[in-house]
């Protein structure tokens, strides 16, 4: 991909933009956007991701090079997105010294991220690859800071830091359709199947990054062990004939197999249990927390009516 240049639009003579745009049109010309030129490709250090612009699922492109932010004319209709009146972007400038006609200007889009919501005013052009381009000027008025090492956009926010976790394209990829590839293939292109994974990473959110946490960071501090040991050793008293109950153990899923298994491990390391040979025993089950972490309870009411 060519990087389109960033520079103000000169005056132009009228002959040379007139199949463009009539001249009782042209305001001042917002600058290029440099995520692409028609026929480019992505760049590795970009950061996009998928939003809700408008109400509607977006291909979104973070850009420190744009002046303003962009809509595709294809994403504004099917999002019901509508040009102010009396509004005009004038041209847009790309790569090669070229320019893009506009279709006026939406203010005061909804954009949310991470459940809050950043209005943006959107100029309506023709731009490539994505549907969406948020350029500097809502950049720098939400306080962003491109973590382009990470692939994440942080807001500096009064409230506290918002982490974005966005996505970088490969080198290369565009999303095609299948026509469009078995086209390529009908041509002698070569095809390839991959597999992909997700790979756990250290480079996601850290818990920190999350508001809610950084309010409650203090209220409880990690446990490192057990407590001291007590002078009164605590146990149960079972009625005399009590037996073992016998019923048929829940079938749980591999991927709760695995976690549970993780979880014992993790708490046998730290103490917090032992091995027990013990014939008693308890169903569990598994609750997702907000945060994707799933915590598994043991249900004991079984236990506890029998003895």
């Amino acid at each position: 991909m060519s990087v389109a240049s960033v520079q103000p639009v000169a005056a132009q003579p009228v002959s040379q933009i007139a199949a463009v745009q009539p001249l009782g049109q042209i305001a001042p010309a917002p600058r290029g956007y440099s995520s692409v030129e028609t026929g480019g490709t992505s760049q590795t250090g970009q950061i996009t991701g998928t939003l809700l612009v408008g109400g509607f699922e977006s291909h979104v492109l973070f850009d420190s090079g744009a002046s303003n932010c962009f809509i595709t004319p294809e994403r504004a209709e099917k999002s019901g997105i509508r040009s102010s009146a009396g509004e005009s972007a004038g041209m847009v400038k790309v790569a090669g010294g070229g320019f893009l006609s506009t279709l006026g200007r939406a203010r005061g889009v909804e954009i949310e991220i991470a459940g809050q919501s950043m209005p943006a005013d959107l100029v309506i052009s023709p731009v490539e690859l994505y549907d969406v381009i948020l350029g500097m000027d809502w950049l720098s008025h939400y306080r962003v800071h491109l973590d382009c090492y990470r692939g994440r956009v942080v807001f500096e926010r009064d409230a506290g830091r918002l982490v974005y976790q966005g996505v970088r394209p490969t080198s290369g990829s565009i999303v095609i359709s299948a026509i469009q590839a078995e086209q390529l293939l009908e041509r002698g292109c070569e095809a390839y199947l991959a597999t992909i994974s997700m790979s756990e990473s250290g480079a996601g959110v850290v818990m920190g990054d999350i508001e809610v946490v950084q309010d409650f960071e203090d209220v409880f501090q990690s446990l490192k062990g057990l407590p001291p040991s007590r002078s009164d050793p605590f146990t149960i008293e079972l009625e005399p004939g009590t037996a073992p109950i016998s019923k048929t153990p829940y079938r749980m899923a591999p991927a709760e197999l695995a976690e549970l298994k993780k979880q014992i491990e993790d708490l046998l390391s730290k103490g917090f249990i032992r091995p027990s040979v013990s014939p008693w025993g308890a169903p569990v089950l598994f609750v997702k927390k907000k945060d994707g972490v799933s915590d598994f309870v043991s249900i004991t009411e079984v236990l506890t009516e029998s003895l």
